[in-house]
């Protein structure tokens, strides 16, 4: 029949009209079609390429759901950006799913666009206008003949700069159309943070682009809002804080709270119960005991997950294994938790996002030296900016530490750094993939090496003088130096023989005489030192290899008799300001009736009790009482001696293992001392630090002031094992979790000959 209409154009049959010529338009594509060629097809919140795609577990982020909403519902008329920010595996992409889904049902998604790093088209800015303007079309009324005709004018328009794109694909369509009828619609961008490029392009450059386009679409007149989720990068916080994002964007953090807990304890609750109710699990979850899991294992995989639902998901996948049985697969799991490379296996899609962003980091030596510093810091002691301590220490140009980790801000919250008061890492489950070399490969980190090259630096800098006009640089990496090189980075530290060197060069004597000098503590200061094998803990000499042990056992003398003479200097000058107060003390502690002593609550400047000694009516000097008999409450009995205490009190007499002891709190005077239950046998371990015993009971190293000596120390504690008020009271106070063989078996081995 066609030969009937060979040729014929332009005619009509009834109110169609037929536009036909062959000639010219056979083997011709429509726009739309080649449109379709250059797009991202997995893009879209509802393609095949991502089904099924991430969702908000119901019950889950109501708060960040709610945000998102009223944002758009109240606020995008005047800021038509809400940049959803926070660490990586929080559930950014969930939440930006599970609103593509709601705006939809109600005719309000323009467009999404889900970036992803692993995906050819999705990982750069090449496809996204176009694949914006193929969503859009269909959505927005008469923007698909728009679109059809821009093509069609343009043919060659793909390769144009993505602003041109834009222009003839998005918004001049738009702007043709009688718009004033429409709601507002959104755009949702996922994941921008992956857009990275190809191999040999800049990943901030691929990502300034899509900003670019964004600022274009809002600023455009057109009635859109977007929602932009991303990790949040330095480069990205820069531009929205600056001009022109800082006004027109609302910005949503969606990081750690006790929210984001609570929602993960309620994803675990209803998938242990799926779990359980599961057919297949029926048999093998009849003999276990419920609950199950116990609180405990709640509590740690909370408490492991740090709100990080990419965790969270990944354990419930491993236990729910249909090869498995679930009780087996989370003993192993646990096991996990406790020995990272166990988990190489287990936890393989959280050390993916990890690694993507570890292999993204340029500089890779020196951003792994900073980040081992950042862990390994001691963030109790109070300086003004930590950067500047690691900048001084490590003699770097000022803002070089900080700069190192410019691309893990999603992993370290490195504005935080500086005046943090606790490890800065957004997730538990990064340091135990850092610290795994199964695990993190060539970006692990040996953290014990990461301490010795700390204590080095420490060491260098006690030895320059800080004058009073030194920059604040100086004085802080000066105060934490002086603070923090004994413990953590000594105590923690991995014995190298260039360790060993730097510390049998240094003169400690003259560090403490100098310490001592300027510290109304300075007793106290020392007595804090004690540790009766020396310089390094019975851990590391075993850790040592056998060629630097002559070394290390060297190096330690020489460190313990440098101790040994500053504390002795310092104890004929406490006996003579404090009138023998220490001896007279260390007698009554250790005498047979213990009647010079009691214990009393003793109010501190904050009006909280807490219980501590008294020596003939008063408590003694700070300096002599280093550390709690323990908090005083109405519920307890601090007199007791703990048995952990006992125990190890009996071991530093024999081997020096070290422990570390609380400082005593500062008496308000102008409260009365309550007196409590009467001394038993034992109080007397709270008022001595054991290794302070261990040092006053070897005549050789306290020579004149050794008051109280061995056999008598190990008569005392023979006697608690033996009297009513001893051990066997402080058994009833031990935790229940705790064998009591355990606490008794030290002892008999100790005293097998009385």
């Amino acid at each position: 029949m066609s030969q009937y209409f060979d040729n014929a154009h332009e005619f009509s049959i009834g109110e169609m009209t037929i536009n036909h010529s062959s000639q010219h338009n056979h083997g011709l594509q429509s726009g739309i079609q080649k449109l379709a060629e250059h797009i991202a097809a997995g893009a879209s919140h509802d393609s095949r390429e991502r089904y099924p795609p991430p969702k908000c577990y119901p019950g889950t982020q109501d708060v960040i759901l709610e945000s998102v909403t009223s944002w758009f519902r109240h606020r995008a008329e005047g800021n038509p950006i809400l940049w959803l920010h926070g660490p990586t595996g929080m559930g950014k992409t969930t939440v930006a799913q599970t609103i593509a889904e709601q705006i939809e049902t109600e005719r309000q998604l323009a467009a999404a666009f889900f970036f992803s790093r692993s995906s050819a088209d999705r990982s750069d800015s090449s496809q996204f206008v176009a694949s914006l303007a193929s969503q859009m079309a269909p959505r927005i009324p008469g923007m698909l003949a728009r679109v059809e005709q821009a093509v069609q004018r343009n043919p060659f328009i793909f390769t144009k700069a993505p602003s041109i794109q834009l222009e003839q694909l998005v918004i001049e369509p738009c702007k043709a159309l009688n718009l004033q009828g429409l709601s507002r619609q959104l755009i949702i961008i996922d994941g921008l943070d992956e857009c990275i490029g190809s191999a040999d392009s800049d990943r901030e450059h691929e990502q300034e682009i899509v900003l670019n386009l964004i600022l274009a679409l809002v600023t455009s007149t057109l009635p859109l809002g977007v929602l932009l989720c991303s990790r949040a990068e330095e480069w990205l916080k820069a531009a929205f804080e600056d001009e022109p994002f800082s006004k027109m964007t609302d910005l949503l953090s969606l990081g750690w709270t006790s929210k984001a807990d609570e929602d993960i304890w309620h994803y675990f609750t209803k998938e242990f119960e799926r779990i359980c109710a599961r057919p297949r699990n029926r048999d093998a979850m009849r003999s276990v005991e419920k609950p199950w899991p116990p609180l405990p294992v709640y509590r740690a995989l909370v408490q492991r997950s740090s709100g990080q639902y990419v965790f969270a998901a990944t354990a419930i996948r491993f236990i729910d294994d249909r090869w498995s049985v679930p009780q087996k697969q989370l003993e192993r799991l646990m096991r996990s938790l406790s020995d990272p490379g166990e988990g190489a296996t287990i936890f393989s899609p959280v050390d993916r996002l990890y690694l993507d962003i570890m292999r993204s980091c340029p500089n890779t030596d020196l951003m792994l030296q900073v980040l081992g510093e950042v862990i390994c810091l001691d963030y109790t002691i109070k300086v003004s900016d930590r950067w500047d301590v690691l900048d001084a220490l490590f003699q770097r140009t000022p803002g070089e530490s900080c700069q190192a980790l410019r691309g893990l801000h999603s992993v370290v919250d490195v504005d935080n750094v500086k005046w943090s008061e606790k490890l800065p890492l957004f997730h538990a489950s990064f340091l135990d993939f850092i610290s795994s070399p199964e695990r993190a490969g060539p970006f692990s980190i040996d953290m014990a090496l990461v301490h010795s090259r700390l204590l080095h630096k420490c060491i260098d800098r006690l030895e320059l003088s800080v004058p009073p006009s030194s920059g604040i640089g100086h004085r802080n990496s000066h105060k934490y130096a002086s603070n923090a090189w004994r413990s953590p980075h000594l105590s923690d530290a991995a014995i190298t023989e260039d360790l060993l060197i730097r510390l049998s060069s240094f003169n400690f004597q003259l560090y403490w005489s100098s310490v001592t000098t300027t510290n109304p503590d300075r007793l106290t200061t020392l007595m804090e030192w004690v540790w009766g094998h020396g310089l390094f803990s019975v851990r590391q000499m075993e850790a040592i290899p056998h060629k630097l042990r002559v070394n290390a056992q060297t190096c330690a003398a020489s460190f313990q008799s440098s101790y040994d003479e500053a504390i002795v200097l310092l104890l004929d000058q406490e006996a003579l300001k404090n009138d023998d107060c220490l001896e007279r003390m260390l007698d009554a502690c250790f005498s047979e009736d213990l009647r010079d002593l009691g214990i009393v609550a003793a109010p501190d400047k904050g009006g909280s009790y807490y219980a501590s000694i008294t020596f003939m009516g008063e408590i003694p000097p700070a300096a002599l009482c280093d550390s709690y008999i323990g908090y005083w409450s109405f519920n307890a009995a601090p007199n007791l001696v703990p048995a952990h205490i006992l125990y190890n009190t009996l071991r530093y007499l024999e081997d020096g293992n070290e422990w570390r002891g609380r400082r005593q709190g500062h008496v308000n005077k102008d409260m009365e001392l309550l007196p409590i239950r009467r001394v038993n046998y034992g109080v007397h371990f709270h008022v001595f630090l054991p290794a302070f015993l261990g040092f006053i009971a070897d005549t050789k190293r306290s020579k004149h002031h050794c008051y109280v000596t061995q056999d008598r120390i190990r008569w005392i504690i023979r006697r608690m094992l033996e009297h009513p008020t001893g051990l066997s009271e402080v058994v009833l106070t031990v935790d229940k979790h705790q064998d009591v063989r355990t606490l008794e078996y030290p002892f008999a081995q100790w005293y097998a000959s009385y």
